[in-house]
């Protein structure tokens, strides 16, 4: 970002010199014959210009202070020590490679071509 920064804060301040350069250069003559809209227009692309400089040299400042600071104070060991652990056993659902005996479906190809074992023989719609 810091490198971004400046470019953009180079070119912006390269197109500002630019304009700045050629609108000065134009005779008085001819700036007093230009429409008013034209005129506003130049004007209004100096000014974003400028202010385009000063909002890009401001990240600039700011990506240096960043890069300044370092690395070290955003992502310090205290951080990964004080990371939540997970409780394993409060998870209902097994994990990949998990225990085998706590599976919750049937093991395929086990020969059990039936039906899956119910423990009633009807049919017992959910309560909402």
């Amino acid at each position: 970002m810091l490198g971004v920064s400046g470019l953009w804060c180079f070119l912006w301040f390269i197109g500002f010199c630019y304009m700045t350069n050629q609108w000065a250069k134009t005779p008085a003559i001819t700036k007093s014959h230009i429409f008013a809209t034209a005129r506003n227009d130049v004007q209004a692309a100096l000014a974003f210009s400028f202010f385009s400089t000063i909002s890009w040299g401001a990240l600039t400042v700011l990506a240096v202070l960043r890069y300044r600071k370092g690395v070290s104070e955003d992502f310090g060991a205290s951080d990964l020590n004080n990371a939540p652990t997970i409780d394993q056993s409060s998870n209902p659902y097994a994990s990949f490679g998990g225990e085998p005996d706590q599976s919750y479906q049937q093991a395929p190809f086990s020969g059990n071509t039936g039906p899956p074992q119910t423990t009633s023989s009807e049919y017992q719609p959910p309560t909402y």
